[in-house]
Formats: structure tokens, C-alpha cells, sequence
């Protein structure tokens, strides 16, 4: 695995806060899809697409499971905020999604394989509602966003989220894929070369987060490199 020293970053761009809630009224209307990776969280967590591969708000994987083209779904179309703030962007998304976190609900600790920026895949996060009792935790720091902010998290490092509160958060969350106008917007805020991943040896906790996420995969070379991340924990 391999990881930039840049865990997480708060990008130049800000958004009307009453706007984004105003669309997240109308969203409420969808039908949200509970998380399927159920070991990862306790509590509920669930999302609805605003971007997703053939357009369905129902798909909430981040990864596209065939050739389906991600599109803009039902539920964007109707929050014309979100839309207008997704096709502004300028770069390739392949997946936006609505989170919503319920009070007292908690994001175990895991972290995602090549979603760092210098992997050329990225994910970024815009609190729409958000308070003092969110801890969202990014490679050992507390990072606090503000309601409308724009934020870039290196997932490839161990992050988790704790609702300790009585009111849902909710957020924007994009996958992107770098390209010009995304250098932009990262550059203008951090330097190139601290987005250069480097190879680092997983810890043996982070080889059991690996050994759950090839579960779910279940393909054989998934189950392969689950037999030998087994090994090395048993040594």
C-alpha cells in the first residue's frame, strides 16, 4: 500500500450553506439506501446518488460493478444547487453521493485502497449539516469542517466518524479523477510533490481492515491475497 504525507486538505471554494440545506430538503423525499459494508459501522448510515454509474439515486456503490457511464440521477435533477455545484467541478466524477450519519451512529476505522490524489483518484467532502459533536478522525488528527467548506481526504489513510450528537450529518461526498482542472484547485492550496504517494508497510491492524474488504470482494484473486495477508499476521 502507499500513502502521500498530505492526509487531508481544505480546498478554495465555499458554498451557500442555505442553499445546500434547501437542497437537502428536497432530497429527503428519495428513498436514502442504508450502507452495505454493514461491519464497517454501527448505527445508521445511509446515502442517496446524486452522480452514479446509469444514473440511479438507489446505486450508492462508489465502484462501478460494470460499464454503466456514471450520470446525473433523478434526485440531482431536481436539486438544481447540487447540480449546478457538480458540473462545475471541471473534472471526471464517477460517483457523488448524499451520507447521512444518524445521531449516536459510528464509522468504524477502515481506510479504502487508491483514493489518495497522486493514485489520480480522489474524494472530497462538503458538509451540508454538521455540528461540534461530529469527530471525524483522519489518520490519528480530528479534522473539523464547516458547514459549506470543501475538503480533500487521503482515504487511504485510517480515517472514522462518530456522530456523538442528536442531529444527522449529512454530506456531499465526490469521487473524482484528476485531470487539469482538478491540478488547479490542489495547487492552489499544496505543493505537487506532497501528493507523491510512497510505499508503506501496512500495520497489522490496517492487514486485518484489508482482510475484510477482500472478503466482501470474494473473487480469487481477492481470496489469494487474503490467504496471504492471513499468513503474515499468523507469523
Amino acid at each position: 500500500m502507499s500513502k502521500s504525507k498530505i492526509k487531508y486538505l481544505k480546498l478554495p471554494i465555499t458554498f451557500d450553506v442555505g442553499r445546500l440545506q434547501h437542497d437537502l430538503e428536497k432530497a429527503l423525499k428519495f428513498s436514502w439506501q442504508r450502507i452495505h459494508v454493514e461491519y464497517h459501522f454501527e448505527g445508521d448510515w445511509n446515502a442517496i446518488s446524486l452522480i452514479s454509474p446509469g444514473g440511479t439515486y438507489e446505486n450508492i456503490y462508489a465502484v462501478n460493478p460494470d460499464d454503466s457511464e456514471p450520470q446525473l440521477t433523478q434526485a440531482a435533477e431536481e436539486c438544481a444547487y447540487f447540480k449546478s455545484i457538480l458540473e462545475g467541478f471541471g473534472f471526471p466524477i464517477t460517483s457523488a453521493r448524499l451520507m447521512r450519519l444518524a445521531p449516536k451512529s459510528y464509522i468504524k476505522p477502515h481506510f479504502d485502497n487508491d483514493l489518495g490524489y497522486g493514485d489520480g483518484y480522489f474524494r472530497l467532502h462538503l458538509p451540508i449539516v454538521t455540528h461540534k459533536d461530529i469527530e471525524f478522525i483522519v489518520g490519528g488528527d480530528r479534522v473539523v469542517m464547516d458547514e459549506g467548506t470543501l475538503w480533500y481526504m487521503n482515504a487511504n489513510h485510517t480515517h472514522s466518524v462518530a456522530n456523538n450528537g442528536n442531529t444527522a450529518r449529512v454530506h456531499l461526498v465526490i469521487d473524482g479523477v484528476r485531470n487539469e482542472a482538478s491540478d488547479k484547485l490542489f495547487f492552489a492550496v499544496a505543493k505537487a510533490e506532497d501528493f507523491i504517494p510512497e510505499p508503506v508497510e501496512p500495520t497489522q491492524e490496517e492487514k486485518r481492515m484489508m482482510i475484510e474488504n477482500l472478503k466482501i470482494v470474494g473473487s480469487p484473486l481477492a481470496l489469494e491475497m487474503m490467504e496471504k495477508l492471513l499468513k503474515e499476521i499468523d507469523e
